[in-house]
């Protein structure tokens, strides 16, 4: 992997302005290119200037008139990897998906310490989305696909810079599917340390859509503290049309969103405390918004009027209205049934005794079921995504057949993770909730 580590003492102060350093933790740091890709098209093309200001008037003007109305949006993934890469697996993939869904469905999230939101009376201006991504059933002639579109491509570029070379099979990488009815994503290694950049609405059709690096993809503890899969909500946001709350390139400039306010660095990470930029005004920087750069389990927030933006991008004048011009394309229930019939088909890692939940997806009740041959001893964990316990059961004696009801009515839908501890390596599964 190759994070940058900050070293303990840039960390130490607990600064009022600039970048966000409120906790004396290292810590590695998370660059997104969206802003030098976005800078890379304008020179490479310049008549992109005059495009990207008509997207903008137009996202500005169209925004507080949008009605917005709920959205499926089909995905395509293309895995470009080296000899030496150990790519993401299917099941990974289809994870990944469940925790943007979650992203974009979440209207109220209460810290896992403390509700920082609402703290800094931020939470009422936070919106669930309307908004959810799917993998389609068919391909780009309106053929059924056997499979889900996750494609593995092995390629000699073990490392490729911020660019497009990843998006052409000719360079080693992966043409696109049509990216009018379709979020293309690419997984592969970036260069020097970046997580990922989105081709902003607007730009070119042969390069459009979402590149990723393998180290900041889905939601593992290898990356912490980037394992919940915000990266990808990120990039999606820019996808949409969302500009970052910070400029590299136009320090303090306005994101085009009126109840975010102006961040003149991307945060680092965050505190309860108020964290207050030096731009113009000093307003309190939204650090658990989507699209600063906080930690993963800071980060938990869209605006009303980030939501208004994108869905002006998705409005039948804007940039992004083909892909919703094709509903049938998508699994009526992405979460429901593409998920858990992926997270099936997946071979399960190796176990120290037979495990099994039903039913899979879980609705309001599971049944854990455990066996073994030999006594044994466990903790039982079952976390959620911001890495709260649900549900705990310690030293619980294991011997022939066990079964543990649990209760999960009162669980948000999406992806929960199972560890089970003992005198083993600890074991992990997901399941997945949904509602009624």
């Amino acid at each position: 992997m190759k994070f940058l580590l900050v070293p303990l003492l840039c960390l130490v102060t607990l600064g009022i302005y600039g970048q966000s350093g409120e906790t004396q933790e290292a810590y590695v740091y998370r660059h997104y290119a969206t802003q030098e890709y976005h800078q890379q098209l304008k020179e490479q093309f310049p008549h992109l200037k005059n495009r990207y200001a008509r997207v903008d008037l137009m996202a500005r003007s169209e925004a507080s008139k949008i009605t917005p109305t709920e959205f499926t949006i089909p995905i395509v993934v293309h895995i470009i990897h080296g000899p030496q890469r150990q790519p993401p697996t299917r099941k990974q993939v289809a994870q990944q998906l469940a925790m943007l869904n979650q992203d974009f469905a979440r209207e109220r999230e209460i810290h896992h310490r403390a509700d920082t939101a609402k703290s800094l009376n931020y939470r009422d201006r936070s919106s669930k989305m309307e908004l959810s991504f799917c993998f389609p059933r068919k391909d780009t002639s309106g053929a059924e696909l056997q499979e889900v579109p996750i494609y593995y491509h092995t390629s000699d570029s073990k490392v490729f810079p911020v660019g497009n070379h990843m998006k052409f099979s000719a360079r080693g990488g992966a043409t696109a599917w049509n990216p009018d009815s379709f979020l293309n994503i690419w997984i592969v290694d970036l260069a020097r340390n970046e997580a990922g950049f989105a081709q902003m609405p607007g730009g070119p059709k042969s390069t459009d859509g979402i590149v990723i690096d393998f180290d900041f993809f889905g939601g593992t503890t290898d990356n912490y503290p980037y394992d919940r899969g915000k990266t990808l909500t990120h990039l999606v946001g820019s996808y949409l049309g969302l500009y970052e709350l910070w400029s590299e390139y136009n320090r303090c400039a306005d994101d085009g969103v009126a109840d975010t306010p102006i961040h003149n660095d991307p945060n680092r990470n965050s505190s309860r405390f108020r964290h207050v930029s030096t731009c113009d005004g000093h307003p309190i920087e939204m650090t658990m918004n989507y699209m600063d750069n906080t930690v993963d389990r800071k980060l938990y927030m869209f605006t009303l009027g980030q939501k208004r933006r994108i869905h002006a991008m998705l409005q039948e004048n804007g940039p992004r209205h083909s892909l919703t011009l094709n509903p049938s394309l998508c699994w009526s229930t992405p979460q429901k049934t593409q998920i858990a019939d992926i997270l099936d088909r997946e071979t399960q890692p190796a176990k120290p005794f037979d495990v099994l939940i039903y039913p899979n997806p879980v609705e309001d009740r599971m049944t854990l079921e455990l066996r073994s041959e030999q006594n044994r001893e466990v903790d039982l964990v079952v976390y959620d995504d911001l890495g709260r316990i649900l549900f705990q059961q310690e030293a619980l004696q294991i011997q022939g057949f066990h079964q543990i009801p649990i209760a999960t009515e009162s669980w948000s839908p999406g992806i929960y993770r199972l560890v089970i501890k003992g005198q083993d390596r600890p074991y992990q599964t997901t399941f997945v909730k949904v509602n009624r």
